[in-house]
């Protein structure tokens, strides 16, 4: 892992994060995205509060050649994502993105990610438990921008 990513995690195991506001939670979600691969500054491609019609708008989409890969609605730390009320939310959230591949809930200590096509929880991580290695595949698997750019992707643009 790169040493900024190690600051990420230091503060997020080190620091009271009980006290930050949910906006401070994102700044730190996107340093996360920061560095796996994507730019923070674009947003057109870490969009904040995307629409999903009707009325519906999670905390961040991401974006790869305007195309929409990712949901991700953001808690504050001290809100237990295993609460099913807020699950559904993100799964709502879901059912009205079928473009979307994965949606991701987060407290920035806590990761769940689901696949779309199932709705199924497909990993999960507790950064101030699990060792960085796990992360770092985790995050590599689910969360880099990298694995976005699939072949199937990069043939559609072409054509």
């Amino acid at each position: 892992m790169k040493e900024e990513y190690h600051i990420i995690l230091e503060i997020i195991r080190n620091k009271n994060l009980n006290r930050i506001r949910e906006s401070g939670i994102t700044s730190i979600i996107q340093g996360i995205l920061y560095f796996n691969g994507w730019n923070v500054f674009d947003p057109f491609e870490v969009k904040p509060q995307p629409s999903v019609p009707p009325k519906d708008r999670p905390d961040l989409a991401l974006f790869v050649f305007g195309r929409r890969k990712a949901l991700i609605e953001i808690k504050k730390s001290n809100k237990n994502i295993n609460n099913p009320q807020i699950r559904e939310q993100l799964l709502r959230y879901l059912d009205k993105a079928p473009d979307v591949e994965y949606g991701i809930l987060t407290n920035a200590i806590s990761w769940q990610f689901y696949e779309n096509e199932t709705n199924q929880m497909v990993a999960e991580l507790n950064l101030t438990n699990d060792e960085d290695s796990v992360i770092k595949k985790t995050f590599d698997s689910y969360l880099s921008k990298k694995n976005f750019l699939t072949p199937e992707l990069l043939e559609e643009l072409l054509c």
